[in-house]
């Protein structure tokens, strides 16, 4: 659903027949600023086509999609993300969400009550959320929530921390938010240790940084090498900067014999 009329027009159409809403097991919702800001001369119209409306259209249908087990939410730069309250009394068991919808108390709540979900993509987080509690490992070897997450695309390397701790968690996306070396240096030693606390071997990391250079490329893969031990499960590891001394290629292929 990308236009913003038409999307309000369907969520109508799913809120009012039931038959047809529970037929739906696959939903994209695509907003962006220009789309909700957009009206027409008729108050009536204009009214009907608010950002309140829209909204408001998105949680009746939401609830009447009760066999709904793929939900993406894109929202463009700019558009408001506080509305995660639209997931609010929603009974579908998801598969795979993607949510660019703000970190809150609805959102923690939303994830407590999904217990099939395998496939996480979040574009926000808050530590200081108090609702996290609720997604807290109680036990290393089993999360009572999210019990079968196995694929977490994560922007904030914090959010691994709560995420991926007592979790099947296999393959991981997320980037590095500090500019200085040291700080950078921290964040990704408490990255590799939230994930080492995963129940299943890591398979896939992607960490982004915004300043990719062959130093910290090695320093990436040596501490993955003192992380995961000399021969880890990990099939792909990147983006990496590539160092173009031979010594140090050298180096590293020695450092990670089955590269």
């Amino acid at each position: 659903m990308r236009e913003t009329a038409n999307t309000i027009v369907l969520c109508g159409v799913l809120a009012d027949q039931p038959r047809l809403s529970r037929l739906v097991t696959a939903l994209a919702i695509h907003l962006n600023e220009y789309e909700e800001q957009q009206g027409d001369d008729e108050g009536d119209l204009q009214e009907q086509q608010s950002p309140f409306h829209y909204w408001t259209s998105l949680s009746t249908a939401l609830r009447n999609t009760t066999r709904l087990r793929s939900l993406r939410i894109y929202l463009n730069s700019g558009t408001p993300i506080n509305n995660a309250w639209i997931l609010n009394n929603c009974s579908f068991q998801l598969h795979t969400f993607h949510c660019d919808l703000a970190w809150d108390s609805h959102l923690v709540y939303f994830l407590s009550t999904q217990r099939e979900l395998t496939d996480l993509h979040i574009s926000d987080f808050d530590d200081d959320v108090p609702a996290n509690i609720s997604l807290s490992t109680r036990s290393l070897k089993q999360a009572y929530t999210l019990p079968g997450l196995s694929i977490l695309d994560c922007t904030f390397t914090e959010a691994a921390g709560v995420l991926v701790p007592g979790r099947p968690v296999t393959h991981v996306k997320t980037c590095l938010s500090s500019p200085n070396h040291e700080t950078r240096r921290v964040e990704l030693a408490l990255l590799l240790a939230d994930l080492r606390l995963s129940t299943q071997p890591i398979y896939s990391l992607t960490v982004a940084d915004e300043s990719y250079s062959a130093s910290f490329s090695l320093e990436l893969l040596s501490s993955v090498i003192k992380a995961f031990g000399p021969t880890p499960q990990l099939r792909y590891v990147g983006p990496l900067a590539l160092p173009v001394d031979g010594s140090e290629v050298s180096d590293a292929h020695s450092a990670v014999p089955d590269c």
